[in-house]
């Protein structure tokens, strides 16, 4: 937490009673080899979360846990970060790359919470074992009680394989890019994405969010190449936005 230039590297952690590994307003920071073990049985146990830092590298991780494995998270100032020092930061510029997930909910998930803005994150080179949700951009915090809403642009997910999206927890489907707030989610990457099992029905990804002093979010620029551009296709209202 509130940390610059720090490296981790080849520790397990598991068993833990919330979130397991929490990056908190930090920047350059590095994270190799990790490996995060929880239960997979017992909800709010994410293995990591990047919250409102820059700069981040994850890679070559292992996540298995009941919750998210691998997110990134924007909160506002209120419940388990109301004592968080300092002020609340964007997110800018977090890499996964050589990531496993195994999890009953979501394998790689922006959200839930872009309570300020999540800007170029990456999720590359990476394998879902098991999940209810592989892929998620889920901008559905919707108590935000900032003046601005926060939003999500330049995120690339590339060279992934999803093996199974066998289990319902919260929604059963491949993929999600979504706002339920009035912030938007723009310029959104889909390349050689490998799905062997689709899940249910993809939900609306362009389905306006909520009004909020007036306005209310949308999705657009979103831009799928290669082999998942036929399973999106096979789904109603996952075209190109």
């Amino acid at each position: 937490m509130a940390t610059s230039h720090f490296t981790f590297d080849g520790l397990i952690l598991r068993d833990g009673g919330f979130w397991a590994f929490l990056v908190v307003r930090s920047d350059n920071v590095t994270i190799t080899n990790y490996k995060g073990f929880q239960n997979l049985r017992v909800l709010e146990d994410d293995a990591i979360d990047i919250n409102e830092s820059q700069n981040v590298l994850v890679k070559h991780a292992i996540a298995i846990s009941d919750d998210d494995t691998f997110s990134t998270k924007t909160w506002p100032q209120k419940g388990m970060s109301k004592d968080w020092p300092g002020a609340i930061e964007n997110l800018v510029n977090v890499v996964f790359d050589d990531c496993l997930a195994w999890t009953r909910a979501g394998a790689f998930k922006l959200g839930m919470g872009i309570c300020v803005p999540q800007i170029g994150v990456v999720i590359r080179n990476s394998y879902v074992y098991q999940s209810a949700r592989a892929l998620l951009v889920d901008h559905a915090y919707t108590e935000n009680p900032l003046p601005v809403e926060g939003w999500a642009k330049d995120i690339t997910f590339e060279n992934i394989d999803i093996e199974r999206v066998g289990i319902n927890q919260f929604g059963n489907y491949w993929l999600r890019v979504s706002t339920s707030t009035a912030g938007d989610v723009s310029n959104v990457l889909l390349k050689n994405i490998n799905v062997r099992q689709t899940g249910g029905r993809i939900p609306d990804s362009g389905k306006p969010g909520q009004r909020r002093h007036g306005e209310r979010g949308h999705v657009y620029g979103y831009l799928c190449a290669g082999r998942a551009c036929e399973k999106l296709e096979r789904h109603e209202g996952s075209r190109e936005k």
